[in-house]
C-alpha cells in the first residue's frame, strides 16, 4: 500500500511534458532533473528532488513553478537591456585572448625546436654507443639526462593549453523569444528556454528558509557558457 502511494505521487512523463521547464530544472546538490508536483488545494505547481532529500533529509531543493519561470524570464530580460554592454566587454576579452594564443604560439616554436634538439642528440648517443665511442656508463647516464629533458619539455607544452574561446548569448534569440513569450505554446516555449538555457540549477533551501528568495537559488546556465555546462553536468 506503501510502496502504491509513493509512486502515485511521481509525475508521470506525459504530464510533466505539459510545462515549460519540464525537463529543464535540475538539483544543485545530486544533479538530478527536478520533479514536478501539484500542491493541493491551491494547485500550485512545486518543482523538487526527491533524492536531494533522501540524502540530505534537513534540506529541501524546491522552488515555484511561477518563481522559477519568472526568474527565467527574468535573466533574460537582464541579458537583453546589457547586450551592448556585453558585446563590448566579450571584444575586449577576444582581444587579449587573441594575443595570449600568439605569444603561446611562439613558446611553443621555440618548446618545440628543442624537444627536437634532443631528440637529434638521443640518435647521435645511440650511434656514438654502437660505434663504441663512449661507454655503457657513459651511455647510460646521457640517455636519462635527455630524456628527462624531453619529459620536462613536455610537460611544458602540454600546460600551453589555448584559452577557450569567448562566447556570447545569441541576443537575437533572447529579444525573439521576450517578445513572443506569452503567445507560445508550452512546448515551443520550453523548447526555446532549452535552446537557451539546457540546465537551470536550482539549489537546497533550508526548511527555514523563505520561498521568495528562491530566485537567488536558481542559476540558468547559457548554452554559450560551456565550462559551467561541463560543471553542472559532472554533479549527475
Amino acid at each position: 500500500m506503501e510502496k502504491r502511494d509513493a509512486q502515485s505521487q511521481r509525475p508521470s512523463r506525459s504530464r510533466s511534458a505539459r510545462y515549460s521547464l519540464s525537463a529543464l530544472l535540475f538539483c544543485g546538490e545530486c544533479g538530478r532533473r527536478l520533479q514536478a508536483k501539484v500542491m493541493r488545494p491551491a494547485r500550485t505547481l512545486q518543482w523538487f528532488c526527491f533524492w536531494a532529500k533522501t540524502i540530505h533529509p534537513e534540506v529541501s531543493v524546491q522552488v515555484s513553478d511561477r518563481l522559477a519561470t519568472r526568474h527565467v524570464r527574468a535573466v533574460i530580460n537582464d541579458l537583453v537591456r546589457g547586450r551592448e554592454a556585453a558585446m563590448n566587454a566579450a571584444a575586449e576579452r577576444e582581444f587579449y585572448r587573441a594575443a595570449s594564443v600568439a605569444t603561446d604560439q611562439d613558446v611553443r616554436g621555440s618548446l618545440e625546436r628543442e624537444f627536437d634538439r634532443f631528440s637529434r642528440k638521443l640518435s647521435r648517443l645511440y650511434d656514438m654507443r654502437t660505434d663504441d665511442e663512449i661507454g655503457e656508463d657513459d651511455y647510460r647516464e646521457k640517455r636519462a639526462e635527455y630524456i628527462a629533458e624531453q619529459t620536462r619539455i613536455k610537460a611544458e607544452l602540454d600546460s600551453l593549453r589555448p584559452p577557450a574561446p569567448i562566447e556570447v548569448p545569441d541576443f537575437e534569440a533572447l529579444t525573439d523569444l521576450d517578445s513572443v513569450w506569452d503567445q507560445l505554446p508550452t512546448q515551443v516555449l520550453r523548447d526555446a528556454i532549452g535552446a537557451l538555457f539546457p540546465r537551470i540549477v536550482v539549489s537546497r533551501r533550508t526548511e527555514s528558509s523563505s520561498n521568495a528568495s528562491a530566485s537567488d537559488r536558481i542559476e540558468c546556465v547559457g548554452a554559450w557558457d560551456v565550462a559551467r555546462l561541463e560543471e553542472v553536468s559532472q554533479l549527475a
